[in-house]
Formats: C-alpha cells, structure tokens, sequence
C-alpha cells in the first residue's frame, strides 16, 4: 500500500498528465555519499529499500497554473514553478516510495 505522500504526488501527476498541462519531470537518483554517507569507509552499497530519488516538476506556462487551481482539491500538492521533491524508498518489505 503506497504512503500518503506518494499517493499525493501521483495526484499531482496523473492531474497534471489528465489535464495536459505544459509541465516536466526530471528524476534523478541520489548516490549514498549525496546523503551524507562516507564513501570508501566499507559502507554497503544502498540496497532497493535505501534508495533516494530528486524528482523536478517544471511548469512550461503559466495558464498551467490556473488550470490545475481549478481542477485540485484541497488535499493535492500545490502547484509551483520549479518544485523540487525528494523521494525516499520505504523501509524493507514495503514497496513505496514516501515524499522526505
């Protein structure tokens, strides 16, 4: 069962794709050492459930804006310019993703 905070981000998703907003993603996946962690000092390599990814939503036009004010609910992530979201793997045996 997906968290809460993923459920919100595939909202904003799936309403921003529904609507044909003018919006990109780009995904990118955070190493060990990005986090903090001390490369070379015999640390494992993360496995699926220490993984993090930097997800970048970027509106392309500002009608996009309008548009998905009119169709949210008051429980969907706003809407912003250039939103950065970091997305953590749930701990082992949980397949989700939750929004740190």
């Amino acid at each position: 069962m997906p968290s809460c905070s993923s459920v919100v981000v595939q909202n904003l998703v799936h309403l921003a794709s529904t609507l044909k907003l003018p919006v990109a993603y780009k995904i990118s996946e955070l190493r060990p050492h990005d986090e903090g962690g001390q490369a070379g000092n015999g640390d494992a390599s993360p496995g699926p459930a220490q993984r993090s990814f930097l997800v970048i939503v970027h509106v392309l036009g500002d009608h996009a804006f309008k548009k998905y004010l009119q169709h949210c609910s008051g429980s969907d992530l706003m809407l912003f310019r250039g939103l950065l979201l970091r997305v953590r793997r749930a701990a082992a045996g949980f397949p989700a993703y939750a929004l740190t």
